[in-house]
């Protein structure tokens, strides 16, 4: 919410501050990319609950293409 992330890869990960449980919250994220001197910038709702972890997955454009792709889904943790 309005913070930048400083770490840079393929790979990032955020951990909210403690939830309440039982209440649903919504984290806007916004990613923004340089490519062929173009800003190419997606937001995405990740829908999350305490307890719970969601991915963000954003793609970078095909051939042809000129946007940014996300998707947003929940991980499923397996019990062991």
């Amino acid at each position: 919410q309005g913070q930048q992330m400083t770490l840079s890869g393929p790979v990032r990960r955020f951990v909210s501050p403690s939830l309440v449980s039982g209440r649903e919250y919504v984290y806007s994220v916004k990613v923004e990319v340089e490519q062929d001197g173009k800003t190419l910038t997606k937001t995405a709702e990740a829908r999350v609950r305490a307890g719970a972890s969601v991915e963000v997955v954003v793609s970078m454009p095909t051939a042809g293409e000129t946007e940014l792709s996300a998707s947003v889904a929940p991980i499923t943790v397996a019990a062991r």
